[in-house]
């Protein structure tokens, strides 16, 4: 929400900008390379339409980045493992479930980060939201790494 809020402010200042540098030229000007006023203003308009458009479009499913990494510990005598899931959208995802296959963890992961919901199915954050670029962090113990992936989440754009 505040990603797409702050592009908003930084079109409509563009927007402002422009047309103070519109406002300042000569008339000349336009008239020498054939560029009338009203033109200049409706690219302007026009340019700042699709950045706001864009900034608001909602991200496509999945993205995500899921990065998993050694800790070089172990626990209960078995590797542990870092699991950082970014929202790289600047949408926020609510109710995100990791496709999570042969998932099993030596020690109890606290359920309101991350919890198995069904076999293969993982929930992250309890289904709470996870705004633009935020990370979600836990940590697991097992024999061997988990290859996490999307399943579906429910995206807003606000």
């Amino acid at each position: 929400m505040a990603a797409s809020k702050n592009l908003f402010l930084a079109s409509l200042l563009l927007a402002i900008l422009l047309r103070e540098v519109g406002d300042n030229l000569k008339s000349e000007l336009f008239e020498k390379f054939a560029f009338p006023r009203e033109q200049y203003l409706y690219s302007v308009m026009f340019i700042v339409l699709m950045v706001v458009m864009a900034a608001t479009a909602q991200c496509p499913e999945g993205k995500l980045d899921i990065a998993v990494v050694e800790t070089g510990r172990t626990v209960a005598g078995k590797r542990e493992w870092k699991v950082t899931v970014t929202n790289i959208c600047f949408c926020t995802q609510s109710d995100l479930v990791l496709n999570c296959p042969d998932f099993s963890a030596a020690e109890l992961i606290d359920h309101a980060v991350f919890r198995q919901v069904d076999h293969g199915l993982c929930l992250v954050r309890g289904g709470a939201p996870i705004y633009g670029e935020e990370n979600v962090t836990f940590k697991y113990a097992a024999d061997r790494q988990t290859r996490f992936s999307y399943s579906s989440s429910t995206i807003s754009c606000s």
